[in-house]
Order: structure tokens, then C-alpha cells, then sequence
């Protein structure tokens, strides 16, 4: 693992469908963290064509030391696809650690 500068971090994600073995496009993701005992909401995207999401969700400045949650709505994206699903997906960062790579 490489250790990462304040201000120099990046937070992106990347969503495949391995139901259909392509990007899982039109995904609604939300990210929030956890400030106080409450999970505070920052940011609410959308995946690309590519399965990815324009720009980064956490950027320089943006990104602290603190525990992160992504939320994926699997359940809206395969309903949305015709794929029987219910629910929701959760990645979450645990606070001082610099990278997430856990999988559902």
C-alpha cells in the first residue's frame, strides 16, 4: 500500500455487471460519511456508459482521514435492466485506512 499525502487522494469506483459481463451503466451510487455518529451525505452520482463515474468522488482536500460509505442501488439498476434484484450494496472505508478494496 502506498501511503498517500493530505491533498494528494482520490476516491473513484468503477461498477461491472457481471450478470451481463459489461459496465454497469446508469448506476446510482451515494457517498456519505460518518461525522459524529451521523452519516452525513456528500455526494450523489450516476455511472457512465463505462461503469465509471465522471470525475473523482472525493478529490485533494476532500479527502481526510474519516469512514466513508458508498451505497450502490443494485436493486434500481438490475429492476431498471429487467434482472430480479432487492436491494442495495455497501462499501465502506474504515477511518485511517487509505484504501478499500473489498467486493460484495
Amino acid at each position: 500500500m502506498t501511503n498517500v499525502k493530505q491533498g494528494e487522494g482520490r476516491l473513484t469506483t468503477h461498477v461491472l455487471d457481471t450478470a451481463s459481463g459489461q459496465p454497469a451503466s446508469g448506476m446510482q451510487i451515494e457517498l456519505f460519511r460518518l461525522e459524529s455518529g451521523e452519516w452525513v451525505s456528500i455526494r450523489t452520482v450516476v455511472t457512465n456508459y463505462d461503469g465509471r463515474v465522471d470525475g473523482a468522488l472525493l478529490l485533494g482536500m476532500e479527502m481526510r482521514a474519516g469512514t466513508y460509505r458508498l451505497v450502490f442501488h443494485a436493486g434500481d439498476y438490475f429492476r431498471e435492466n429487467g434482472i430480479g434484484f432487492s436491494g442495495s450494496l455497501k462499501k465502506q472505508k474504515p477511518r485511517g485506512s487509505t484504501s478499500v478494496h473489498t467486493r460484495p
